[in-house]
C-alpha cells in the first residue's frame, strides 16, 4: 500500500498524540519532544487497549490500561522491555500527515 493521509498537524492533541482509524488499522501519531512526527500501531500488544487513550510526555508512550511503556522513537518496550509497537513510515506534505501502515520501519536503537 502507498502512503495514506491520516491527519493534519492541528489534529494532534495538546500532548502531541492522537489515534486515527485508517483502512482497518488503528494508527497512533505523535509529535516527539524534538518536534518529529512519528506513527505506530495504535493498539497495545498486552490487552488491545487504544494507546491514544494513554499518556505521552514527548518521549514515552504509556498504555492507559496497565501502564506499559514504549519508546516514542523506536516503538520498543521500556516496561516490559520484551514488547514493542510497530513503527510506520511518515511523510509530511504541508501540514498533512501521511503514513504507510503496510510497511513496518526497522528502527535502530
Amino acid at each position: 500500500m502507498a502512503f495514506v493521509k491520516v491527519c493534519g498537524l492541528g489534529d494532534l492533541g495538546s500532548d502531541g498524540m492522537a489515534g486515527f482509524y485508517v483502512e482497518g488499522s488503528e494508527i497512533l501519531v505523535v509529535r516527539d519532544a524534538q518536534g518529529a512526527i512519528r506513527a505506530f500501531d495504535g493498539i497495545c500488544p498486552h490487552q488491545d487497549s487504544l494507546l491514544a487513550d494513554g499518556h505521552f510526555d514527548g518521549a514515552t508512550i504509556v498504555c492507559p490500561t496497565h501502564g506499559w511503556m514504549f519508546n516514542a522513537v523506536t516503538g520498543k518496550g521500556i516496561n516490559p522491555s520484551s514488547c514493542r509497537i510497530a513503527p510506520y513510515p511518515v511523510k509530511l506534505e504541508g501540514d498533512e500527515v501521511y503514513v504507510d501502515p503496510d510497511t513496518e520501519l526497522v528502527v535502530e536503537d
